[in-house]
Parts: structure tokens; sequence; C-alpha cells
């Protein structure tokens, strides 16, 4: 009886914190760094992105249309656990995530008002915090410790899911490890959407920048990979 009453009170806050993320009008869901609301408004706006697309993880945009995912400036991990390298960000079908935000209450109504090269929107490998720069352009030296082996990930996705705007760094598929492919962006049988992204300053023995393996051919728009290792 114990446990199943834990095992019950575990389940109920686990359903009330996803159900307490409200996606705006115009079925727009806001992230902030820094930020404790519940994603419908910039002044009410999510912390994390990796909270953002947890619940928007089982999103049906065949009924409930596309969603769309604003990010603010700043930098977001994929995990708050410094051992858990196999986190990462998962784009989602029918989810479009798009960063380059000030984040300003009032001043973003509409996508155009974003600029993407000014607001800079790092989505880090760096779970445990430690490397010597935010935007890794010197892998060998600047990234120390043991990072996610890949930041963004978009397998078994269909074009539907589009990521825009952000700078994607410091990921680490390091051989030993068994993950052998895509620091940057791991695509397995995926076909996302990447637009307006720059891929820099992660390691891998094959795609350090971007890997796709078993069919996988996402479609690249203003995409820039540097400074991999």
């Amino acid at each position: 009886m114990k446990t199943f009453f834990l095992g019950t009170v575990m389940l109920i806050f686990v359903v009330s914190f996803l159900s307490a993320q409200t996606q705006g009008s115009g079925n727009i869901l806001y992230v902030k760094a820094g930020s404790n609301g519940n994603g419908s408004s910039w002044s009410n706006a999510l912390g994390e992105l990796s909270e953002a697309l947890s619940w928007a993880s089982s999103w049906d945009p065949a009924n409930e249309g596309m969603l769309r995912i604003w990010v603010a400036k700043g930098r977001y991990l994929p995990t708050s656990n410094p051992s858990d390298r196999q986190a990462t960000f998962q784009l989602v079908n029918g989810v479009q995530v798009y960063g380059g935000f000030s984040g300003e209450a009032g001043t973003e109504g509409d996508i155009s008002m974003r600029d993407w090269e000014k607001n800079i929107t790092i989505l880090s490998g760096d779970i445990d915090r430690n490397d010597k720069a935010d935007v890794i352009t010197d892998p060998a030296v600047e990234i120390v410790g043991k990072n996610s082996y890949a930041v963004v990930t978009g397998s078994q996705t269909s074009p539907t899911a589009v990521l825009d705007g952000f700078t994607i760094t410091a990921g680490t598929a390091d051989e030993k490890n068994g993950m052998t492919c895509g620091g940057g962006v791991y695509n397995s049988n995926g076909k996302p959407t990447l637009r307006n992204l720059v891929i820099t300053g992660n390691i891998s023995p094959e795609g350090d920048g971007i890997c796709n393996i078993n069919g996988g051919s996402p479609k690249l728009t203003n995409v820039k990979v540097i400074h991999n290792q």
C-alpha cells in the first residue's frame, strides 16, 4: 500500500506539472532563460526549452494545428543532470522551434520581429557546466569534462519538425563511450527542417556537426557548420 500510494502521488505531481504548461494565442509557447512561468507569454515564459519540448512531445498537429515554441536569447541545456549524457533536444513533428527573440514583453508579437543573429540563442551540450566558453570555437581546448553525446536529435521526424535560429555547440560523441556520430545534430531516419543555424564546436569521430544515418536527410537552409572536430 505504501508503494502504491507514493507512486500515485508522484504520478499526480507529474501530470499536474505537465498540464501547467499553456500555449498562448496562435499556439505559441514562450521560453526565456531564468523565467518560471507556464509559457503563455513573454512575461510568463517557461525557463527551459527542454521543458517545452517535453510537454510538446505528445502534441497532435492533425487535431491541434502546428505548435510554435519561441525562445529568447540565452544558453539552454538539454538536462539539469550533469551525468545524463544521453540528454538531447529532441525535435517533434508538428512543432516549430524558433530562437533569436529578445524576450522583452510587449515588443515581439510576430516572428518577423526577432533577430537571431543579434539575440544569440545557444543550445549547448555542456551539461556539467564547466566548458571554457558558452559558444565553442576550439573544441579541443574549450570543451572540458563530459558533455551530451548529441545536442539536438531529429531522429524519426518529418519536415514538420522545425528548428530555426540557434547556435548548436559543445556536443561530444566520443567513440569510447559508444556514441560515434553526431555531436551537434543527430538524425537517424529523420527529415527535420533546419534553418538559420550555426553548428560550431562539436566533437565526433564521424559527422561532428551533423550526422545522418538510416536514411536521415534534413532540409538545410542557411546552416553554417564550422569549427567542429
